[in-house]
């Protein structure tokens, strides 16, 4: 696989995740209770994968200077972050409403 295509890849993948965090952080306040928690998560999750985008996006430069490395280290353990904590909300609050609906 070519540098550019991957590039591309990463950054669509990056910007649709973008967009889609952009409409649940707006949704999520409509919700009252789990429910908004739920989607609060899946905002989160969202948002990991588009930094996580940003982060390994920057590893791929020519010109690898030691700001973009921190740039990027940064990027994506905040990614991993919203990451790993989005799909821990996402399974409680979706134990919580499956649990309510009973």
């Amino acid at each position: 696989m070519k540098l550019q295509t991957l590039l591309t890849i990463i950054s669509i993948i990056t910007l649709t995740t973008g967009i889609i965090s952009v409409y649940y952080a707006f949704t999520w306040r409509r919700k009252p209770g789990a429910e908004g928690k739920l989607l609060q998560a899946k905002m989160n999750i969202f948002i990991g994968i588009a930094l996580l985008g940003l982060g390994a996006n920057q590893f791929f430069f020519v010109d690898l200077v030691i700001y973009r490395r921190i740039f990027a280290v940064v990027f994506i353990i905040m990614g991993l972050v919203n990451l790993i904590l989005g799909i821990r909300n996402h399974k409680y609050f979706k134990n919580i409403l499956r649990e309510g609906k009973k």
